[in-house]
């Protein structure tokens, strides 16, 4: 049977093709649907007339029709057969899915579950505890083995007679219990929290009245589970007192990775507008009847709108319909959860470590945002552990055999003696899997209080090749630097809790940069400025580390190592490097020196100074603008070298750089280089700080062989 020239059967005209696509007018469908009798045509246009029966005709209104059924979108989304309406006004188009209701699709209409119209709903909390229930016993990342000690604070959820909730402040003494947590937008206005003021009262009583509704949402959310606890940041901790704000904050780690529950207020703006709404709304699900012979039922559909979902929405459209996730705080408290919960406007979406799954069966993954984080851990953890054994394994091969050779030749001795203490050194720059850099066992939850780098700068060992942990780190960074604070000194506070998930793995770390890989964490670079982007933050200092930038910042995916990047361009420019003489900072790793000083007691916290000691080769050149291009800067030495500004170079103010101005390139990889402004520091003397960053692209290495760094000479820098 020859298949339908419009629709194709719902099958793609090429396998090559993308995705399936096809258009048409009204006329064409109703023609196609009745001339050639094809049966996937007919299902299209009752669904859309249908559809249309409430305010629009489909015969009347409608100019053009676009059908598409999306791929997989990463193993994450894929939608049904969506119909794309464009009316013969200025009516904006409508988009319907079709569906079919049940466990089995038909060709490109796939099955679709209903959704359950409020999360209060018996069918909605039957979702949930389904869901829990399967992540609890089945899922190996979720599961725990024993119930976690409560917070420092919790609120106590009680109820009176009448059945109505009360809540209250609670302090328990090592309690070990079930409980959830809440990831919410603060939003403009003033919502309730927990001040020295009403500290004790909030002890006894909170108001039900005084509680915004996102709260009082979840509270009643969380009864419903029959979870007593909930821990929210802003009542849980004392909002006015600083020192207790930045311990409680530095345990963001293991309120949230202990938390039985998280739940998410994603479609929510502030504490005002809740959870989600009063009225149960049961979802417009239209259904299609399909009968190939008269009486003969064949076929359900059903066609609906659909939801929107932020996997397949560039960033900048997730910020209405999600404004949870434009939300920095909520990074991690996303990522440490094991299981996360996201009430949106119109249905609910699960994560946990192991699925990703929403009411309308969109998504549909074994992927999620924590399952990526906590994989690239154990991984981490696996192969430092299988270091340590090899390493022990090998040193007590070795100890018998020194002892039984000591009388023979010297240069035996000196072979194995230089083996032990090479894997020695090798054990020092890979700490245990049991603790962290600093010798703190990682099952310890709360971290090094009080914890300051020396005054004065010290050594730091690092990796010349990029680990799995430090690459994955960078992902984090670009992710996360894009998303907003409203205080820029929460930068890395907000991040704290991953941080000290993984310092047990890593080296120090240095204001958002880390000891074992801190030649590659340098190379971040911004991307796209703008005239919004002001000048360097002093809360955001230092001006090496990425929490300078006031925007996104990105890292190349192709530096692997300090030799040659993977690109076309493979090793010229570190076979030029040789020829030459030249150092860059990635072959001189031990020239680094750090000192770094956290304002208060959480050692992942605010930065209160930082410095490096760096030494490397470098070279001056001069700043030229792009007359074209306001956001495009130039570096003029032996030719013209595009580089990447860090902030809007000709924004008047104190960070203001002229052109012309005399600016230093120092070699970090064969191929980029920071680019340094001198400046004068009071207490340090002359000093550097970081502008920008340039890199040779393929072009300048393999075609015009750009010698960028001829003359450069090796000198040591403070980068403040």
């Amino acid at each position: 049977m020859e298949r339908c020239t419009l629709c194709n059967d719902l099958e793609k005209k090429d396998v090559d093709d993308v995705r399936l696509g096809f258009d048409f007018t009204p006329y064409q469908l109703i023609q196609s649907s009745s001339s050639q009798r094809c049966v996937w045509c007919s299902v299209i246009l009752g669904g859309l007339r249908q559809f249309s029966a409430q305010d629009w005709s489909f015969e009347n209104d409608v100019r053009r029709v676009y059908v598409r059924c999306c791929t997989p979108l990463q193993n994450m989304y894929r939608s049904s057969l969506i119909a794309e309406v464009f009316f013969q006004n200025d009516r904006p188009k409508v988009e319907v899915e079709i569906y079919r209701p049940g466990a089995t699709g038909w060709r490109a209409i796939l099955p679709r579950p209903s959704i359950s119209g409020h999360p209060l709903s018996l069918q909605g909390l039957s979702w949930v505890y389904t869901l829990l229930e399967i992540c609890s016993k089945s899922h190996a990342l979720c599961q725990s083995t024993a119930l976690p000690q409560l917070p420092k604070r919790v609120l106590k959820i009680g109820c009176r007679e009448d059945g109505t909730l009360t809540i209250r402040l609670f302090e328990p003494r090592e309690e070990y219990e079930k409980y959830a947590a809440l990831s919410h937008c603060w939003g403009k206005e003033q919502i309730c929290t927990t001040t020295t003021l009403n500290y004790a009262k909030h002890l006894n009583d909170i108001p039900w009245s005084m509680i915004p509704k996102t709260f009082r949402d979840a509270i009643s959310y969380v009864s419903k589970l029959s979870i007593q606890y909930v821990w929210i940041d802003s009542l849980c901790i004392v909002q006015d007192n600083a020192e207790d704000w930045d311990v409680e904050s530095s345990k963001m780690a293991d309120v949230y990775s202990n938390a039985y529950l998280t739940l998410a207020a994603t479609s929510s703006p502030g504490g005002s507008q809740g959870c989600f709404t009063e009225e149960h709304r049961p979802f417009d699900n239209s259904g299609i009847d399909y009968s190939e012979d008269e009486g003969t039922k064949l076929r359900q559909f059903a066609i609906r709108k659909p939801l929107k979902h932020w996997h397949n929405l560039p960033p900048r459209l997730q910020i209405e319909p999600f404004p949870l996730l434009s939300r920095a705080w909520v990074f991690q408290e996303r990522l440490l959860s094991p299981r996360f919960l996201h009430f949106c406007e119109e249905e609910l979406v699960w994560e946990c470590r192991q699925l990703s799954i929403c009411e309308c069966g969109n998504i549909s993954s074994d992927s999620s945002p924590s399952k990526d984080y906590y994989v690239t851990l154990r991984e981490s953890e696996k192969a430092q552990a299988l270091v340590s054994i090899t390493q022990a394994s090998l040193s007590r091969l070795l100890a018998p055999q020194l002892q039984q050779d000591e009388n023979e030749e010297d240069e035996d001795l000196e072979l194995a003696l230089a083996l032990k203490m090479s894997l020695q050194q090798e054990d020092k720059e890979s700490p245990e899997v049991v603790g962290d850099s600093k010798g703190r066992d990682a099952s310890d939850p709360t971290p090094e209080l009080g914890h300051h780098h020396d005054t004065l700068p010290v050594a730091i060992k690092a990796k010349e090749k990029l680990s799995p942990i430090a690459r994955h780190f960078h992902r984090l960074v670009e992710q996360y630097s894009a998303l907003r604070l409203t205080k820029a000194s929460d930068i890395l506070p907000a991040l704290s809790g991953i941080s000290q998930k993984m310092s047990h793995l890593r080296g120090d770390f240095l204001a958002g940069l880390w000891a074992d890989s801190i030649g590659f964490d340098l190379l971040w670079r911004v991307e796209n400025l703008s005239l919004r982007d002001p000048s360097p933050s002093r809360a955001r200092s230092p001006s090496w580390s990425w929490i300078a930038a006031e925007g996104a910042v990105a890292y190349w995916d192709n530096i692997m190592n300090f030799e040659a990047s993977e690109t076309g361009s493979k090793d010229i420019a570190a076979r030029w490097c040789r020829e030459q003489g030249l150092q860059p900072l990635g072959w001189n790793l031990q020239s680094i020196k750090a000192c770094v000083q956290v304002k208060g007691k959480n050692p992942y916290g605010e930065v209160a100074s930082a410095l490096l000691e760096v030494e490397g080769s470098a070279a001056t050149a001069t700043l030229r603008y792009s007359r074209d291009q306001p956001f495009k800067y130039l570096l003029h030495r032996h030719g013209q070298i595009p580089f990447f500004a860090d902030y809007f170079l000709m924004a008047p103010g104190q960070h203001m750089i002229p052109e012309k101005t005399e600016l230093t390139l120092l070699l970090v990889h064969p191929e980029v280089s920071l680019v340094l402004k001198e400046t004068f520091v009071p207490v340090i003397g002359r000093a550097w700080e970081r502008v920008g960053i340039a890199r040779l692209s393929e072009d300048m290495l393999r075609l015009w062989k750009v010698h960028w760094m001829f003359g450069a000479q090796v000198e040591k820098f403070t980068i403040i």
